[in-house]
């Protein structure tokens, strides 16, 4: 199974207009899609429920959730659609009403439209620029969902993704750790562990010893780095103790496993 992006990722959008009695499912889906109907007239079934969609109304699939949706035989529905997902999406979901309970928006305003047609524009195009754009505007178009169907109450997601991002920009901080995250977001211990533990099945401090096991196998495939260096540029202030880790972790010293990366790639 694919492991699931840490940051909101667009993978796909686009438009459909049926022309028969196409339907999808039942089945489930991998990740997040938001369908918008430009105009006609179709049906979504979810969790039991049956619902009818018309122009200017949307609904939500969610990652995992039986469902099937197929469109009206005497109008058929023409829609426009986005797909994404990652561990931050799933952080924003929670904080929108639309649901898997609660699946179907009605259109509120115009901007809405627009954000879902400049966003499959700029995804077709294929440019970075345009990708880029692309990727923005899908994060236009959740925080219109997030301001005009709040769930209420917020879970907290923010600060999390932020601690996330603030890990992989600092690895190389030595004391990074679950005391400096608690007092650099204001959270207490117990509540950055039992989250670290609920979404990762571990605590914070494993899941960034992992990470910078990680940035340091990458760090190795250079041959213009020495241990010591690769060591640092890591996050352990040690070159002896991050040697001890790595083969705990690897199986391998850093000099064995350069070695096999070099006779797996044929490096000079």
């Amino acid at each position: 199974m694919k492991e699931e992006p840490l940051f909101l990722t667009l993978y796909d959008a686009g438009t459909m207009d049926y022309q028969g009695p196409f339907q999808w499912g039942p089945g489930i889906r991998d990740l997040y899609i938001i369908h918008f109907v430009v105009s006609g007239c179709g049906y979504f079934e979810s969790a039991g429920k049956t619902y009818r969609l018309t122009a200017g109304q949307s609904f939500l699939i969610v990652p995992g959730v039986l469902i099937r949706y197929y469109p009206d035989r005497k109008d058929p529905w023409k829609y426009i659609w986005v797909n994404f997902s990652g561990m931050e999406a799933r952080q924003l979901m929670e904080n929108c009403s639309l649901s898997e309970k609660n699946p179907v928006a009605d259109l509120v305003s115009d901007q809405l439209r627009a954000l879902f047609l400049s966003t499959v524009s700029q995804f077709r195009t294929s440019t970075a620029a345009e990708l880029c754009r692309s990727n923005g505007n899908l994060r236009l178009l959740l925080a219109y969902y997030l301001e005009t169907y709040p769930a209420g109450k917020s879970s907290g997601p923010d600060n999390f993704i932020r601690l996330l991002e603030f890990i992989e920009n600092n690895l190389q901080q030595p004391e990074l750790n679950i005391n400096l995250l608690a007092a650099r977001f204001n959270i207490n211990r117990v509540s950055v562990y039992r989250w670290f533990k609920r979404e990762f099945g571990f605590g914070p401090n494993r899941y960034i010893l992992q990470l910078r096991i990680q940035k340091a196998c990458e760090l190795l495939a250079r041959q213009d780095l020495s241990a010591k260096s690769i060591a640092f540029s890591s996050g352990f202030s040690d070159p002896l103790y991050f040697s001890r880790v790595f083969k705990q972790h690897t199986g391998f010293s850093p000099t064995q496993y350069r070695e096999q990366l070099r006779r797996q790639k044929k490096l000079p």
